[in-house]
């Protein structure tokens, strides 16, 4: 075990107690805002392993002391930006390029200053990817070899071989992540966003796709998983074959889905349902087709914003009742897809002003 120095010793402590404390509901820590600073301050002074790294980040996205934690990164980088070099900007433009490219984690982070207040300030593209290699050390492993991590920019659509020769389709906004030899015992990976699954057959080492809210397990078959981290919910989707659900968070067994199956799990009711679909008419998405089967007004809208890269605004809890049922072609532009849900909710007014909808 390599030799940690005094500031990470100290937040290697603090990490792994607070890592804890948040997997109780028994207890809530409320923190000083200057000790908070101190925490921050300690970790950008210091090169920390990835596992320290990622410990520490999920501290940061935690809602605990959010405030805190946002005054104190403002500071941090109001000074760095007043000290910016021409290496550190230059580090900045790298990070982004990165964000919109694949890419591998390795072993050690060493980014420094601004460009590491940058990376910080990014972490709620991926708090959820971080919070899932906290709670699966499989993934982990450095026995798996290194973890692959493919980014698929908004208004892009990406397939992805595996290395046992699944096919995987990701829809726009989406995050894979994985082991890039893709050995052991299980075949696991992480989503958040939306992905169809095609498979390799491997009676011996089951695939599992893990998401915030579930885990879908599959020995070969093709199935669609939609886990958005903007959505209200996360749905899984059998085209062929047989996969398994399980929620972590219910005790109470899983459920086994059959072809043309969808089950879907609200996060804010906690409540399953399951219904009968036509699987491959939904999964025409990787075609360019937005296709919504009794949808909710968010998640359409939230589709909308990943297709076109562009924000909307409007008032959420207007629409929060409705479900609606909707096909868009590839080919439609963004001005006909609003037309379109115009007739569907004939009270809905919207406008464009550059680069966002305003919905009234």
């Amino acid at each position: 075990m390599p030799t940690r120095t005094r500031n990470e010793k100290f937040l290697f402590s603090f990490v792994c107690f607070h890592a804890v404390s948040c997997l109780s509901i028994q207890r809530q820590i409320i923190m000083d805002k200057e000790f908070i600073q101190s925490i921050i301050r300690r970790f950008f002074n210091s090169n920390v392993t990835k596992e320290l790294m990622l410990k520490f980040q999920y501290w940061l996205i935690h809602p605990d002391d959010k405030e805190a934690k946002q005054d104190a990164m403002c500071a941090i980088w109001k000074e760095q930006s007043n000290a910016a070099t021409a290496t550190t900007l230059a580090g900045l433009e790298q990070l982004s390029h990165q964000i919109r490219t694949d890419r591998k984690i390795y072993p050690r982070f060493t980014l420094h200053g601004l460009s590491r207040v940058a990376a910080i300030l990014l972490l709620p593209l991926i708090g959820a990817v971080l919070s899932f290699l906290l709670l699966d050390n499989k993934v982990m492993d450095g026995k798996n070899g290194q973890l692959v991590e493919v980014i698929v920019p908004e208004g892009e659509i990406k397939q992805v071989i595996l290395p046992d020769s699944s096919l995987i389709w990701l829809n726009s906004g989406s995050v894979l992540l994985y082991a890039g030899d893709f050995k052991g015992s299980e075949r696991r990976l992480f989503l958040t966003g939306e992905a169809r699954f095609e498979v390799a057959k491997d009676k011996k080492r089951p695939f599992i796709v893990k998401t915030r809210y579930m885990e879908v397990e599959a020995l070969g078959t093709i199935f669609n998983v939609n886990a958005y981290e903007k959505n209200n919910q996360t749905n899984v989707t059998l085209e062929e074959g047989l996969v398994q659900v399980d929620l972590p968070m219910q005790t109470d067994g899983g459920y086994l889905l059959t072809p043309d199956q969808q089950l879907t799990y609200n996060h804010r009711l906690r409540q399953v349902t399951t219904r009968n679909v036509d699987a491959r008419q939904l999964a025409r998405w990787r075609e360019g087709y937005m296709i919504f089967d009794k949808a909710s007004f968010d998640d359409i809208i939230h589709a909308i914003e990943n297709r076109f890269r562009i924000a909307v605004d409007y008032d959420s809890h207007r629409y929060a009742d409705g479900c609606y049922s909707v096909k868009f072609m590839p080919d439609e532009n963004i001005e006909h897809v609003f037309s379109i849900l115009q007739i569907l909710i004939p009270d809905l007014e919207w406008k464009r002003e550059n680069d966002k909808i305003i919905i009234n």
